[in-house]
């Protein structure tokens, strides 16, 4: 129903009504699926009930694994009795080391104190842009604060 007004069809030329022919035309995207070929699994305990009709995550949840999500590790779950014994499968290590202490490097250590020395309130000093310089939300100032005094608290103890 479009009316033509010479060499115009609604107001635009005709050029700019066809389709431009360096234009990539649209494609759907497969869906990828999450399935696994069992006999790529090394355990063989794990491979021998792994279920090919079931994803990774309901195989580990069937198996009473859990993936970590921040760390991308598979973890342990509760103990359940129509479940596998998870220890046969995968031995706990007898001593688990202690966890690193947490540290604030030296030029942290020095915006620290010098924030500490000019405020006393976190908020003021996560305004000073002149000392604060990585512009630290008051989250992590509070956070820097707590581990420079424990980590500060420590070596004094040690001594």
């Amino acid at each position: 129903n479009a009316e033509y007004m010479g060499n115009r069809l609604n107001g635009q030329s005709l050029n700019m009504v066809k389709k431009s022919k360096s234009r990539r035309p649209v494609t759907r995207r497969s869906k990828q699926y999450n399935y696994v070929n069992p006999s790529k699994i090394k355990n063989p305990i794990v491979r021998g009930q792994w279920d090919k009709s079931l994803t990774v995550t309901a195989n580990y949840k069937r198996l009473g694994l859990l993936v970590n999500e921040t760390t991308k590790k598979v973890d342990l779950d509760r103990p359940d009795e129509n479940k596998p014994d998870i220890t046969d499968i995968f031995p706990l290590p007898e001593s688990i080391p202690p966890p690193r202490p947490k540290r604030v490097n030296e030029e942290e250590v020095r915006i620290l104190k010098a924030l500490d020395k000019k405020h006393r309130t976190i908020q003021k000093m996560a305004a000073d842009v002149k000392i604060n310089i990585y512009q630290w939300t008051p989250a992590q100032i509070q956070h820097k604060m707590e581990t420079w005094k424990m980590s500060e608290f420590e070596s004094h103890q040690e001594q």
